[in-house]
């Protein structure tokens, strides 16, 4: 079946911003289109950064291309 792949990092607003996918750390896949990220009260104020592709579970070769690295403000 195809997921979402999510590849993130969350950061303190002083810090750099990631320049590449590969510097994103954590990992996320979910099943849904649609789904509930907790990042934790220990990361208000924080920077979420991530990137989202779609994968093939039993093809890895149709996975589909990384967004652009976005960011948002954890409230």
């Amino acid at each position: 079946g195809t997921q979402i792949e999510v590849r993130y990092l969350i950061l303190s607003p002083d810090a750099p911003s990631p320049p590449h996918i590969d510097g994103l750390n954590r990992q996320l896949i979910s099943s849904k289109a649609i789904f509930v990220f907790r990042s934790g009260d220990e990361n208000t104020g924080k920077i979420l950064y991530a990137a989202v592709r779609w994968i093939v579970v039993n093809d890895p070769s149709r996975n589909g291309p990384w967004t652009t690295i976005q960011n948002v403000g954890i409230a």
